[in-house]
This record gives C-alpha cells, sequence and structure tokens, in this order.
C-alpha cells in the first residue's frame, strides 16, 4: 500500500504542475484576443458575404424564383449568424489557447506595434482602399522584394488557404440552397460538387493567392522595415502558430455547421411548400 501512495505522490508531483500551468483561457483573454485579431470583425462579415454571394449567383442567371430567393435567403440569414460563428470559433480558440498563452499573445496585440499593424490592416479594408489598391496593382506588384515578404506572410498565416476554405464554405452553402430549392424530395449531391470545387479550385487559387499578395503589400506598404521584422518574430512564435490553427479550424467548423443548419431547415420548408401546393 505504502508504495502505491508514494507513487500517486510522485504521478501528482510530476503532473500537478502542468496542469496548473495549463489553466484554460478566461473569456476576458478570449474575447480580447477574438477583438484584437479582428476575427471578431470577420465573424460579423461572413453572413453579409454568403448573402452577397447568393445575390449574385441569382444575377447570373441561377434558376430560382422569387418566392424560393426569398427562403433561402431566410434559411441564410437564420443560420449564418455572426454570434453563432463566433462562438464556435471561439470554442476551438479554448480547446487550444491556454491563459498564459493568451497573455503572451495579447502583449504583441496590445503592443505600439501590434496595434500599428492591426491599424495599417483596418485602414486596407475600406471600400475606397480597396478602389486604390486596385489601381495600384501593378506598381506594388513590380516591387518584388515586397512580393517576397508578401509571400512569406502568406506562408505563416495561411492566408490564401483561408481565403480558400471560405469560398468553398460559401460555394457549397449556395449550391445546397440551390438544390433544395429545385429538389426539396432528393438527398443534396454535396460530395460531387466538392469534388468539382477542387478542380476549379486548384485553378483559381494562383488568383487568390495573388490577391492576397496584393493586399498584403498595400496594407502594409507604408509601415517600416524594422516593425516588419517584428511582425515577422511574432508570426514564427509557437503561439502564434497555435493560435492562427485553431482560428482556421474553428472557422472550418463553423461553416460546416451553418450550411447543415440551413439545408434543415430549407428541406422542411420547401417539402411543406410542395404539400401545400398539391392540396
Amino acid at each position: 500500500m505504502n508504495k502505491i501512495v508514494r507513487q500517486m505522490v510522485i504521478f501528482l508531483a510530476i503532473t500537478l504542475p502542468s496542469i496548473v500551468w495549463a489553466e484554460q483561457i478566461t473569456q476576458d483573454s478570449l474575447n480580447k484576443l477574438m477583438d484584437l485579431s479582428g476575427i471578431h470583425k470577420q465573424a460579423i462579415d461572413f453572413p453579409k458575404v454568403v448573402q452577397a454571394g447568393l445575390i449574385q449567383a441569382k444575377k447570373q442567371g441561377t434558376p430560382m424564383s422569387d418566392t424560393a430567393f426569398n427562403k433561402i435567403q431566410r434559411a441564410m440569414t437564420d443560420a449564418f449568424q455572426a454570434d453563432e460563428l463566433l462562438k464556435i470559433i471561439g470554442a476551438e480558440v479554448q480547446n487550444s489557447i491556454t491563459e498564459s498563452q493568451a497573455k503572451e499573445l495579447l502583449i504583441w496585440y496590445e503592443s505600439e506595434v501590434g496595434k500599428l499593424i492591426i491599424k495599417a490592416e483596418e485602414d486596407a479594408a475600406t471600400p475606397m482602399a480597396y478602389q486604390q489598391m486596385i489601381e495600384e496593382k501593378q506598381m506594388l506588384m513590380a516591387d518584388q522584394d515586397w512580393v517576397k515578404i508578401a509571400k512569406m506572410m502568406d506562408d505563416l498565416t495561411h492566408t490564401t488557404d483561408i481565403t480558400m476554405q471560405l469560398q468553398q464554405g460559401t460555394n457549397v452553402a449556395i449550391f445546397t440552397a440551390v438544390s433544395v430549392a429545385r429538389h426539396p424530395d432528393k438527398p443534396v449531391q454535396i460530395a460531387a460538387f466538392r469534388e468539382q470545387l477542387i478542380t476549379k479550385e486548384q485553378a483559381l487559387r494562383p488568383d487568390v493567392e495573388q490577391f492576397v499578395i496584393l493586399s498584403f503589400i498595400y496594407s502594409y506598404k507604408d509601415v517600416k522595415a524594422t516593425n516588419i521584422e517584428r511582425y515577422f518574430d511574432f508570426l514564427k512564435q509557437e503561439n502564434t502558430k497555435k493560435f492562427n490553427a485553431s482560428i482556421r479550424r474553428g472557422v472550418k467548423d463553423a461553416f460546416e455547421q451553418a450550411n447543415n443548419k440551413m439545408a434543415q431547415s430549407l428541406v422542411v420548408e420547401f417539402k411543406e411548400s410542395a404539400e401545400n401546393s398539391s392540396h
């Protein structure tokens, strides 16, 4: 018995420090990270992006009546709620980042350089800035030193990967909605559609990557080289990589859950409409 007790004491002595160290991130730290990293603002924009994609699909001639379009739009609005998206992404961050790691991340986000980088990103996200970026595209992309820096940023942040992922989520959402509207009694062939998307994405990826590089160059063109170097140092840290990876997983899960919710509500609504019209 004494041997067992001694083994338990040794075990606790080894494991307790790591358990204490791995304290779960507090809600306050989580909220700050989501806000200062820009995830909060992006989540608010996600539903607008999906809605814009649906409107564009209708304009391009995707067959659907006004009644069907309104039903799909309502279902999308209900499924793609910013609060719910943030909840899912936040849960992934909460499961991945400890309080001590969050504090280290916040040191940078709340630093002078961190705030400067965030402000540069926010300033470059306005419609006016977007137009200016397009007008200056040739000049910006001609600077090979900046192109190299922007590519390194993309490799560290996986921005092209995230952009492609979001595009796929939006396309699947629209495809699901239109398929259910046209054939409410048939299963949606999402697997086949995803295979088609993969082929198209391979062709589109170079364009997306170029746009990401352009946006990086435009965003940081007035930032001092020393501050860019400090930003790189931050992006290379393991905690930063871990945080960004949790965001990518959270975004993927959030879109999948929203798509499923939307599809389920559309199946019910269109089946009810079909039954009512048959009576």
